[in-house]
């Protein structure tokens, strides 16, 4: 196992689901459990608690979810890129979360897992009744890039100019830290490049949003976001949000009421999908389309 700290203090079990013994019964986190539990349909998986011999055992509930390190091999650039992404945002999810912490999650890529339709990524997180340790978790994110650096290098892409940057960004030793408590930011893995302009024009209505900057939030509350849309009660107060990276234009949906669609798909909450010119948006009743600025 890539994590040694969940080796001290677990066993793992075969099946066709992952599952966990602890070696010690008294390692159990209630608190922790708890807060995996609510964060189940985010960016951890499920899991259920059982007693086998008297030892606790932690089962994690896969379904038709896709091993990580397989994903990338499947993957487009830009498909890449979202998990990559995406797994940045599970990683600050927990990091941020003072109830959680990085160094219980098992960090094997194999152990890491993707829907294979949103790209939306799930993280194995064992509730271990262990101490914060910043150095521990700056351990654990070292070695999901480490072997992210050893897949990429085999991935049929490999020797494509923007994959070589990407892999430079992961060569880098040290991690930057997002601010507490916001879940979104941080280039724990993959460094932005410098955003391009684009604008989100309304169809057949007067909006036109400059999407400027490497984030850019969108919803009614004009004191939370940096496009607002007045006068719509169907859209959220942080309905969706825009982001540059590696080049490519993301948007994200913030967990809004009436959903955010891209191209007729509606996003699950927090998934991110790349748009570009000519791709439409929808965000509730509101109709867009991106356009890029020359």
């Amino acid at each position: 196992m890539e994590n040694k700290i969940l080796e001290e203090h677990v066993l793992e079990s075969g099946g066709s689901n992952p599952a966990f013994f602890l070696k010690n019964s008294d390692l159990f986190y209630d608190t922790g459990f708890k807060v995996m539990r609510n964060q189940k349909d985010g960016s951890l998986l499920d899991c259920h608690r059982l007693r086998h011999n008297g030892k606790i055992k932690l089962v994690y509930f896969t379904g038709d979810l896709a091993p990580f390190d397989l994903m990338l091999e499947e993957s487009a650039i830009s498909g890449i890129r979202t998990l990559l992404h995406n797994l940045e945002n599970a990683l600050c999810t927990v990091e941020n979360n003072d109830f959680l912490n990085v160094a219980c999650i098992d960090n094997r890529l194999e152990k890491i897992f993707v829907d294979v339709n949103t790209y939306l990524v799930k993280l194995i997180y064992l509730p271990l009744n262990i101490p914060v340790n910043k150095i521990a978790g700056k351990t654990c994110k070292k070695k999901i890039k480490e072997q992210l650096l050893r897949k990429l290098q085999t991935v049929p892409a490999a020797h494509n100019p923007e994959m070589i940057h990407i892999m430079e960004n992961l060569s880098e030793e040290t991690f930057s830290t997002p601010d507490k408590g916001n879940t979104d930011r941080g280039d724990i893995l993959v460094k932005p490049l410098k955003a391009e302009k684009y604008v989100l024009e309304e169809i057949n209505g007067s909006i036109c949003m400059s999407i400027a900057g490497e984030e850019f939030l969108i919803g009614k509350s004009a004191d939370k976001v940096n496009g607002v849309i007045e006068g719509n009660p169907a859209i959220s107060r942080i309905h969706c949000k825009m982001l540059f990276r590696q080049g490519t234009l993301l948007i994200q949906d913030m967990g809004s009421a009436n959903g955010t669609f891209v191209n007729g798909r509606r996003l699950s909450a927090k998934e991110c999908m790349e748009v570009k010119e000519g791709s439409r948006i929808k965000l509730a009743n509101k109709e867009f389309v991106i356009r890029s600025i020359v």
